[in-house]
This record gives C-alpha cells, sequence and structure tokens, in this order.
C-alpha cells in the first residue's frame, strides 16, 4: 500500500495572531515557520518521494517547495484545500469562543451547523479530502511514498476519519502541528475505517526519539 507522509503547511502570521487560517485566506510564512519547515527539510531531502501534492494556497505551495526543492514537480491539487470557514475566515478565533457553533467545530462535528456562518459543511469536506488523499495514493508500486503538502483542520478530520476514528473524535488530541510530518497507509479502494495511521504529528526533533518501526518510515 502507498505510503502519504502528510505535512501540515509551516506556521504563518495569521496562525500567530490565533486567527482562523481558512481555505479562502492566505498568509506569509513567519521566521519559526521557515526555520521549522528548513529543519524539516533536512530529514525528508534524505528520502525519495515518487510523487509531492499540495492544495494551492501559497503558503502549502511554498513549504512544499522548502521540502524539496525548487527542482521537483510538485502538482496542486484542489480537494486538499483547507476547510471554507465563511464569515468566520481570518477573523480571530477568539471571538467565537463562546459561541454555540464553536463547540461543534472543535468537539462535535457532526453538530456543526455550517450554514449559520455561511461555511464549508463538513460531509463536504470530507468527501473531498478523501477523494484527494485517495488520489494520492494511486501510486504504481505498493511501497511508493507519496507527499503531501497540506492544512491543519482538513488532515487532521480527514486522516482520522480514514484511519477508522469516529468523526466526532477527530479532533480530540487537537490539529497536526505546523511542519509536521504524519504517515497514513492506504489504497485507492480501502473502505474508510481500514487505512493505518504509521505515525502522528511529527516534528523534526521528534523523530530520533520515536520507537524503531517508525524511525524506519524516515529513513
Amino acid at each position: 500500500m502507498a505510503k502519504l507522509y502528510l505535512v501540515r503547511h509551516a506556521e504563518t502570521v495569521i496562525n500567530v495572531e490565533g486567527r482562523f487560517n481558512a481555505g479562502t485566506v492566505d498568509g506569509p510564512l513567519t521566521p519559526r515557520g521557515i526555520q521549522q519547515t528548513e529543519n524539516l527539510a533536512l530529514l525528508l531531502r534524505t528520502m525519495h518521494f515518487d510523487r509531492v501534492i499540495c492544495s494551492p494556497l501559497p503558503r502549502t505551495i511554498t513549504t512544499a517547495k522548502m521540502l524539496v526543492g525548487e527542482d521537483v514537480a510538485i502538482m496542486t491539487d484542489e480537494r486538499l484545500r483547507e476547510i471554507d470557514m465563511g464569515d468566520w475566515s481570518g477573523s480571530l478565533v477568539s471571538e467565537h469562543r463562546d459561541e454555540p457553533a464553536y463547540e461543534n467545530f472543535s468537539h462535535t462535528l457532526s453538530q456543526f451547523d455550517t450554514d449559520s456562518i455561511h461555511a464549508e459543511s463538513i460531509p463536504h469536506m470530507l468527501r473531498r479530502g478523501i477523494s484527494g488523499l485517495r488520489s494520492a495514493a494511486s501510486v504504481e508500486k505498493d511501497d511508493d511514498r507519496v507527499l503531501v503538502v497540506s492544512h491543519g483542520y482538513l488532515l487532521t478530520v480527514v486522516a482520522n476519519y480514514l484511519a477508522g476514528v469516529p468523526l466526532d473524535e477527530t479532533r480530540s488530541a487537537g490539529e497536526v502541528a505546523n511542519s509536521s510530518v504524519s504517515v497514513l497507509e492506504g489504497t485507492p479502494k480501502l473502505p474508510v475505517g481500514q487505512w493505518q495511521k504509521l505515525a502522528w504529528n511529527v516534528r523534526y526533533d521528534q523523530v530520533d526519539s520515536l520507537p524503531s518501526v517508525q524511525r524506519e518510515l524516515f529513513v
């Protein structure tokens, strides 16, 4: 089965400001985000990836280029774009913490009334995200590796859901970190719930402390 190396884009100014970094807004990378991504690149550039795919937003394209270099072909896929947060896009997260919809956005996704804020529905994001990752897993050889650079909310929800985590528990441990890498194994036809999480939310400085079976994923 294909191994998808899922990387969340580098930290952005919008992240630091505590705003919703949604699918219709973008912001420059921070110096810390650039440094963390350069450190991750030192690890990933020792590995061979059969394909590199990313969301079409500038923050993910920039991150992908930092990870693999300017000379490596990078494909973009609209299905990997971050969730569209509608009226909340670009606004301060703190402004919405007391709203009923925020609790559902964070913890009870099945009850998130996205229509009330003109946002993309969770089922729609799931369908396109699953389709995007299944497409990424369409490889020539069973042991191919694919680097996928996308976004925190989409990767956290979709990857967990594919691995069998109930929808309302997909964000129980929070979002994957900026410039972190998670490894998901599957095939295009493998049903939801049967994909495998081989490593999760790993930062560049944590690889050496992983169990040996997970360290082997990064050589």
